[in-house]
């Protein structure tokens, strides 16, 4: 039998007037943070194949887990746009209502799809159903 995060996918994009959107799903919440940097990265482009990949180390600490989720997107982004790669992996240490912990690399872009300035704080709410996490955002473009 499959459990429900082989059925269910990381994300899907969701329709929305100006910007991107998403939808991110978890069985745990660092797992949800790892899925939210990869639905962003995905949206954003394409990484050279076969290139070696940088490490960053990040460390993050917010008011409560949406504020978190939101800074833990938008210095991935910095990060991202400071070293010129897409960021495709994403090592959560640890994860409290408090602080991230992280270890992240990626290769430089082949193709930008689109450019994302932020991840917005609007309507950000994580929910647990059924025992996977979700949680919508909005990317600012």
């Amino acid at each position: 039998m499959r459990s429900a995060m082989e059925i269910m996918r990381r994300y899907e994009q969701i329709p929305h007037t100006a910007d991107l959107a998403a939808r991110i799903y978890g069985e745990t919440l660092p797992e949800l943070f790892a899925n939210a940097a990869f639905a962003m990265f995905e949206l954003i482009g394409e990484a050279v194949e076969g290139s070696r990949g940088e490490k960053s180390n990040v460390e993050l600490e917010g008011a409560d887990l949406e504020d978190i989720l939101i800074r833990w997107l938008n210095e991935l982004l910095y990060i991202s746009f400071h070293n010129k790669i897409k960021l495709t992996r994403f090592e959560i240490k640890s994860l409290t209502g408090e602080r991230i912990k992280a270890e992240v690399s990626g290769r430089p872009f082949s193709a930008i799809i689109h450019e994302i300035k932020a991840a917005t704080y609007h309507d950000v709410t994580i929910s647990k159903t059924h025992q996977v996490y979700s949680v919508t955002i909005v990317f600012d473009i």
